[in-house]
């Protein structure tokens, strides 16, 4: 179910996005569909998030994608072993939506909502 939510609201901020249901499918789908990020649960069937995180950390076609590990672990040393393993950003659940696109946007290097709109205004004003 969450994954579907986090799907929908990527989707209506104008993100595509594939959902798997297994670490094992996540580096799967990351092989074949060179994301540009990945969003990725710690506790997944089979291989957990992350031996999944290793794998695509070490696989030189696509080990370089961004990663952020959303996941409702939140036991000391947790976000450590997260952090070790290769994602880029750690956020435990429940979270809030807006982080979530702010750490997608400076993780793409795409400018936010806000700081496009600045952009523009200022474009504006230029001409």
């Amino acid at each position: 179910m969450n994954s579907k939510v986090f799907c929908h609201m990527l989707n209506m901020a104008g993100y595509a996005t594939i959902a798997v249901k297994d670490g094992a499918a996540a580096v799967e789908a990351t092989r074949q569909h060179h994301p540009v990020l990945m969003l990725r649960d710690i506790q997944m069937p089979g291989m957990n998030g992350l031996e999944a995180t290793r794998l695509i950390r070490a696989d030189a076609d696509v080990g370089d994608t961004p990663i952020i590990a959303i996941t409702a672990l939140t036991m000391p040393g947790d976000r450590e072993r997260s952090l070790e393993a290769g994602v880029n950003q750690y956020v435990s659940k429940p979270m809030d939506m807006q982080q979530l696109l702010q750490m997608i946007d400076d993780l793409l290097r795409r400018p936010s909502t806000s700081e496009a709109q600045m952009s523009n205004e200022e474009d504006s004003q230029d001409t």
